[in-house]
């Protein structure tokens, strides 16, 4: 199975096509997936090649000639999801046809584009989590207006004097969102590594895996660096008067370029927070008595050593970035039912097997959870089909529940 991307419209040949399709080439080298292998982009004319059982998308590349093509219809009526794509959103109701009229479009040089295909192929997450780290003395200014243009961009932007409530436990609260963002923004002004929470953020953000977008004042020469740090250094024309002080602000031009650059980071950032999920399971693995083969496609399965290459696995482990909710293990159900629909001829009624026995979890990092998110996915685990299991970095201090999950089944293989 591969991901499938039909390009449609009168551009669907232009600069702007192509521009796409290198950036999802290196998306995917980034995600860890080889883009000659996993990714097929089809014609219009080529339609009849889709996967119905996959989860292909379709991009509608505008322009004057508004009519409907018969690839275009055969995507809505199989309820696959198109981008419109035009060069001006102002002008968008005379560059689309009228089936896309209701569906909302990009503009051809917006950033989202490429995380947005990314999404619809389920490739990413839907929401976009961006933890701003900042000193306040230092860039409070700067920090707001990254906070205001990231929001208009989609982002759930994380800032301590905005994104805190009154008489939470300010440490924990810290952690746990941290848990679940995307990528880090680090403010790196003259005194920013004074800091002591900044610098315990930093530490935190290493554990994590998190990427981070370190935005380097004018004169400064980067003061710290994390396995996933990407660098951008500011001049002194970015800022609004050239003001870099505490009141200061970024200059529209440069608000753009960093919102586009965090894109880029967030999507590095999320492929190797996913690699750390799912190298923490493989090395749990790694004890003779079991194998794990990482699917490209789908979750990790989990079968016994000596299984031939067409028996059933004993489990199923699906990695997840960030931290689950309800609605995310919903649609983590969905797409396991589409993953299994290979194997359901030759295993019928495995899955169903498998899920009722607790031999399907949801399997995410617990480092930096929050006592009463923990306590709450606990808690859904009474009322879900599909179950969430953390691992933690002291186990033997915690508990920790991903090995108890992974003996459970060794025992049950063994008895």
């Amino acid at each position: 199975m591969k991901y499938q991307v039909v390009k449609m419209g009168p551009e669907a040949d232009g600069d702007r096509s192509r521009q796409l399709s290198a950036e999802l080439h290196e998306d995917f080298a980034v995600l860890g997936l080889d883009p000659n292998e996993h990714l097929q982009e089809l014609p219009a004319d080529r339609v009849g090649e889709v996967d119905w059982k996959g989860t292909p998308v379709g991009a509608w590349f505008g322009g004057p000639d508004r009519t409907a093509s018969p690839a275009l219809a055969t995507l809505l009526d199989n309820c696959t999801p198109v981008l419109p794509i035009v060069d001006d959103l102002t002008r968008y109701t005379q560059l689309v046809p009228d089936e896309l009229l209701p569906v909302n479009g990009r503009q051809a040089d917006d950033p989202r584009v490429r995380a947005d295909v990314l999404r619809m192929l389920r490739l990413t997450r839907d929401r976009r989590q961006a933890f701003i780290s900042y000193r306040r003395v230092d860039s409070s200014g700067v920090a707001g207006g990254l906070h205001d243009a990231l929001t208009r961009r989609g982002y759930s932007v994380f800032l301590d004097t905005a994104s805190v409530e009154a008489g939470a436990q300010f440490q924990d609260i810290l952690w746990d969102r941290l848990a679940d963002m995307d990528l880090l923004v680090l403010l790196d002004s003259p005194d920013a590594l004074t800091s002591r929470w900044l610098l315990q953020e930093l530490v935190q953000v290493n554990n994590l895996g998190l990427g981070v977008l370190q935005l380097v004042w004018p004169g400064r020469t980067p003061a710290a660096e994390t396995h996933f740090s990407t660098h951008c250094s500011l001049r002194p024309t970015d800022f609004v008067n050239g003001d870099s002080g505490r009141t200061g602000l970024l200059t529209e031009d440069a608000t753009r370029a960093i919102a586009a650059l965090a894109e880029v980071v967030r999507i590095r950032s999320l492929g190797a927070r996913r690699r750390r999920v799912t190298d923490e399971l493989v090395t749990r693995l790694q004890d003779g008595r079991f194998r794990a083969a990482v699917q490209p496609v789908g979750p990790v399965t989990i079968a016994d050593a000596g299984a031939a290459a067409d028996d059933p696995p004993a489990a199923v482990a699906i990695p997840v970035v960030g931290l689950p909710d309800a609605r995310g293990i919903q649609a983590l159900e969905a797409e396991l039912t589409r993953f299994w629909e290979v194997h359901e001829d030759r295993h019928p009624g495995h899955l169903a097997g498998l899920i009722q026995a607790r031999n399907v979890r949801v399997v995410y990092d617990g480092l930096g959870v929050e006592s009463g998110r923990a306590e709450h996915l606990v808690w859904l685990n009474d009322y879900l089909k599909l179950q969430t299991v953390h691992f933690d970095r002291a186990p033997a201090l915690r508990g920790d529940p991903l090995g108890r999950w992974l003996g459970a089944i060794r025992e049950g293989r063994e008895s």
